[in-house]
């Protein structure tokens, strides 16, 4: 599948379940798709319908590579949207991928584009990050997540990172994914 996919402009899958087979596909292969096509993915949710995906976005902000490469992919996205949101976890412990204040270079960048952005950022050392993702989701009312996909290969596997992999198992909404 991940080869076919490289000629597509995005990649849409359905989210595996805990034990895959339940759901007709191994528990793993969104991931793999993920980390092995080379395209943006947009992994739909198991469970709930959303007509509006898209309208109110959360952009999961780490300031890393993939986060940067799943804005860019999902830029067309982000300018339709009514309201996009820009959510960074504890910024200052990445303080030297993020500038003076984070998040808001990127809000100018996205403002360039014609993105209504609104910066939001949280302290919170001792709750997990797909946590406090997953809450905020509820809270906003957001339809569409984009985050980057941390991966690395493992003796010829591909994994994903523990906060990626943790969203992928619990996700709520679709989730735009880039590598």
């Amino acid at each position: 599948m991940s080869l076919f996919s490289r000629h597509a402009d995005v990649v849409v899958i359905g989210q595996s379940g805990r034990d895959g087979a339940a759901f007709g596909t191994s528990r793993d292969l969104a991931e793999h798709v993920v980390l092995a096509s080379g395209r943006p993915v947009i992994v739909v949710a198991r469970f709930g319908e959303f007509p509006k995906a898209g309208e109110r976005v959360m952009v999961a902000w780490d300031a890393s590579r993939e986060a940067a490469r799943a804005i860019a992919d999902a830029l067309p996205v982000l300018q339709r949207a009514g309201e996009v949101v820009l959510f960074s976890v504890d910024p200052e412990e990445r303080g030297d991928r993020h500038g003076p204040i984070p998040g808001a270079d990127l809000a100018r960048h996205l403002a360039r584009h014609g993105v209504n952005v609104k910066v939001e950022k949280l302290n919170a050392p001792d709750v997990p990050i797909s946590d406090l993702i997953l809450n905020r989701i509820s809270d906003e009312g957001i339809d569409l997540l984009v985050m980057g996909a941390y991966g690395h290969s493992r003796v010829r596997e591909l994994w994903l990172g523990g906060v990626t992999r943790d969203l992928m198992l619990r996700m709520t909404v679709p989730v735009l994914l880039s590598h």
